[in-house]
């Protein structure tokens, strides 16, 4: 809990924070920067963030398309943008384990928080900037399914789940 009250604090403070353009100029082409601008600032300093945590953890050693998708990650959320109050409500709700009440599923807020790197996956496929079935459209794609459901379910390789696991931890403590 005490995690969520400091990334609640953080994202009042990235309303304040200044993006980095050179970075996202250094790993987005021109069509994809405009793609990403449509984020609200907060998730666009959001996802800077998480992909120099992701850098940091690689040691710099990691693939263009890697890199690419670690900073979309969160595209999805162009689609229905979430206020800070519906986003925190939508974490409480959801590590409550509320989520999967109807009632609550339903609201246009849980459905934008609950089905984000699925919409993101399928608007970066359509914009023909990942391909089908792609290590990055995957990564965008489960970037909030565990490790372990991972292991399970897709039988993924070690690689996929070591940079999975990096994402994830980076997005985490973002």
């Amino acid at each position: 809990m005490r995690k969520r009250v400091v990334q609640f604090f953080k994202n009042i403070l990235y309303i304040f924070m200044k993006s980095d353009e050179e970075f996202v100029k250094s790993i987005l082409t021109e069509k994809e920067q405009k793609l990403f601008r449509t984020l609200k600032k907060s998730e666009q300093i959001h996802s800077e963030l998480v992909t120099k945590t992701f850098l940091k953890s690689v040691n710099g050693k990691a693939s263009e398309n890697h890199i690419k998708a670690v900073l979309l990650h969160d595209i999805g959320k162009v689609e229905r943008p979430l206020t800070l109050i519906e986003k925190s409500v939508a974490v409480l709700v959801h590590k409550a384990g509320f989520s999967g009440v109807s009632f609550i599923q339903g609201r246009p807020f849980m459905m934008s928080y609950l089905h984000h790197a699925e919409r993101g996956a399928d608007l970066l496929l359509s914009r023909g900037i990942f391909l089908k079935d792609s290590t990055e459209e995957q990564l965008i794609r489960t970037h909030h399914e565990t490790t372990e459901t991972l292991k399970k379910t897709y039988k993924k390789d070690p690689e996929f789940i070591r940079i999975h696991k990096l994402l994830k931890e980076a997005d985490d403590c973002n």
